[in-house]
């Protein structure tokens, strides 16, 4: 039984689409990693999870049951099985309570033994490097990467089985984030918990998932086993994505792929490969014909007609580019 499961699954926000026959599955234990520009349809996919977006199409299945079927019969459970860590930490805790209070409430209002969850939350304080002051503070008293780790503690609290984490260590230091995804790990390990990590540090993605999601434009483009991607990608998007991550490239002593042209709209997509209009290697088949996402070796999938085309190396790089051309 896969945690999590998403069967060509649509949202729509009006004309926008903000995800577009998305399909993939997260066994139970998995950490998973979802990457992509901004505008690719990963915060929609989030919320989606957490039951705070529906689906439009298609059907997401969380514990081998569908989340509309989970709301209805079991809202509370559901919520403590899925918990999220948003992107905005700071704006996702109430400036109008103490974090004593914020914690509270989620005690109350999921009914749990209450020195058992005050031992738990202790736990955590000191697990995640902060002191019990700040348990009296207000939202606007702490820093951000204060917030950050309650925004964490708040998330760990209900000790949920699958956990969502938005960007969970933007803006914190090098030093302190290796730290905390150390110690993220570590409670992921205890709890057995499902993580799908979001992050636009390719890095942290690389250290800590097993799996990893490329998304461009509401689809997913790629699927691979983390290592396999980062060492010969299949997209050209991917590889486009990885030869800017500054560890990579000096891994592989190539220059970054600089894409032209912006992300374009969702309101109205290209035809065919939807990456087609910044694809140096595009070819007319590209432009006409959607790609189906196929499977490839090691259990990967892409979606592209000419996968592995575009490389890390510059040289072969120009040769494809200009045969798209001719």
């Amino acid at each position: 039984m896969s945690a999590v499961s998403l069967s060509d699954v649509s949202v729509r926000y009006g004309r926008v689409r903000g995800l577009d026959g998305v399909s993939f599955a997260i066994e139970a234990g998995e950490r998973v990693g979802l990457v992509g520009e901004s505008g690719s349809g990963k915060s929609t996919l989030c919320r989606l999870l957490v039951g705070l977006r529906a689906a439009t199409g298609g059907e997401v299945r969380i514990l081998d049951r569908s989340i509309p079927d989970h709301l209805k019969a079991d809202p509370s459970g559901f919520r403590r099985t899925v918990q999220l860590v948003m992107q905005d930490a700071l704006a996702s805790l109430s400036p109008r309570m103490r974090i004593r209070d914020l914690l509270a409430e989620a005690i109350k209002i999921h009914a749990l033994p209450l020195e058992e969850a005050w031992d738990w939350i202790e736990t955590l304080l000191g697990r995640l490097g902060l002191s019990p002051a700040i348990l009296d503070r207000y939202p606007h008293e702490i820093s951000g990467g204060q917030a950050r780790r309650l925004a964490i503690l708040r998330a760990l609290l209900l000790k949920p089985r699958i956990l969502v984490a938005d960007e969970p260590t933007a803006g914190l230091d090098v030093s302190v984030q290796g730290g905390l995804l150390n110690l993220l790990i570590d409670i992921q390990q205890e709890l057995s918990l499902t993580w799908l990590l979001i992050s636009h540090d390719l890095r942290v993605i690389r250290r800590v998932t097993s799996r990893v999601i490329v998304m461009y434009l509401g689809q997913v483009v790629e699927e691979s086993d983390t290592e396999a991607l980062f060492r010969r990608p299949a997209h050209p998007y991917s590889t486009a994505l990885l030869s800017v991550d500054a560890s990579n490239a000096a891994e592989r002593g190539a220059r970054p792929i600089v894409l032209q042209g912006e992300i374009p709209s969702p309101v109205n997509p290209p035809s065919g490969c939807r990456f087609h209009t910044r694809c140096p290697v595009a070819k007319a088949q590209c432009r006409d014909k959607m790609p189906e996402l196929q499977p490839l070796d090691g259990g990967r999938r892409v979606r592209c007609h000419y996968p592995y085309s575009l490389q890390f190396d510059q040289a072969s790089t120009s040769t494809f580019a200009r045969e798209a051309s001719s």
